[in-house]
């Protein structure tokens, strides 16, 4: 079994002014209406949108089975070559995509500025940081349903792939974990050694 999900900071807030005097308007109650406002326009978010359709069409809907309305899908054992060298290709485009967007990041606020005018909020605005972990693209595996579900009828081979393919992916998870928790250390040691650096050169307790 295999999920492909993302996530995306395209932030909206509900509008229960502009939809109360909507409903004046017209005379009707204000619980039968709903508006809100955007806090990003959409021309900055259709690209990865349509990064996202283009991955759902492309790969997923074409190299798996819907399984579930969760979003998992069956990924029979001859395309889980290809699925997985698309994926990896794709997740760089994907990076790409958000690389290129927080780069612009500052002078979207400043056009959601002029754009809202008097309904601007900046406290309504992440940092750069926080909004770098919004974009996110997850694939995950998971183990087949038991064989006794009704709706699966498939060999023994492909079951034991996809078993042998989620192990590799915890192995993965893993080592990333140990990648991160290795960088966090050298990133800390950096941080001392340059303030140890920006110390007095005739300080005798400086530290190396």
């Amino acid at each position: 079994m295999v999920r492909v999900s993302f996530g995306k900071f395209a932030p909206k807030i509900q509008n229960k002014k502009a939809a109360a005097e909507y409903a004046a308007q017209h005379g009707s109650a204000n619980d039968m209406h709903k508006a809100h406002m955007l806090l990003v326009s959409e021309e900055h978010t259709k690209p990865i949108q349509a990064f996202e359709n283009y991955v759902r069409s492309n790969v997923i809907n074409v190299l798996t089975i819907p399984w579930d309305r969760g979003g998992s899908s069956l990924l029979p054992a001859r395309c889980i070559d290809k699925f997985m060298s698309q994926i990896s290709k794709l997740r760089y485009e994907h990076d790409a995509l958000v690389a290129d967007w927080l780069a612009k990041y500052d002078d979207i606020i400043e056009e959601a500025k002029g754009k809202l005018n008097g309904d601007f909020n900046a406290a309504r605005y992440p940092s750069r940081e926080e909004v770098s972990k919004k974009f996110t693209m997850t694939v995950s595996y998971s183990p087949l349903p038991d064989s006794g579900d009704y709706r699966i009828d498939v060999s023994k081979e492909l079951m034991e792939e996809v078993a042998s393919q989620t192990k590799r992916d915890a192995e993965s998870r893993f080592d990333a974990a140990r990648v991160e928790l290795r960088q966090r250390l050298i990133d800390k040691l950096e941080h001392l050694a340059d303030r140890c650096k920006a110390m007095n050169d005739n300080d005798k307790s400086k530290l190396y």
